[in-house]
């Protein structure tokens, strides 16, 4: 019987530390996918931004004005400062979600770490 019950308890740790990591792990699946998504909708927005300075751009090209010519060179400066600002958003988001990987990897060996003292 002590035996038995000894087992039935282990068994119970066990599965209770399978169960907090599958939870864990599927809690980080999540974040990833807010992050990546994040991360598209940046890169979306960035693209829109350029295909729209292009069109611009063809459009005076094809005989605008040249205070529009002016006016659209401004414009041109403004989107480039803006594309530069959302590469450095970029990069620093990729150097948070790195970290944030990095964290959680740690997590995990110490879960793992702390699990293995307990079998």
């Amino acid at each position: 019987i002590r035996q038995a019950r000894a087992n039935l308890q282990d068994a119970a740790k066990r599965w209770s530390t399978t169960e907090r990591e599958r939870q864990s792990e599927e809690a980080n699946e999540t974040s990833r996918g807010v992050w990546e998504n994040e991360l598209f909708q940046l890169v979306v927005e960035r693209n829109a931004a350029r295909r729209e300075l292009e069109e611009e751009t063809a459009q005076v090209r094809q005989g605008a004005s040249a205070e529009l010519q002016e006016w659209l060179a401004a414009e041109a400066e403004k989107r480039k400062a803006s594309e530069e600002m959302q590469r450095r958003q970029l990069e620093d988001f990729e150097r948070e979600r790195r970290a944030w990987a990095a964290t959680v990897a740690e997590h995990h060996r110490e879960q793992a770490r702390q699990n293995s003292l307990f079998t």
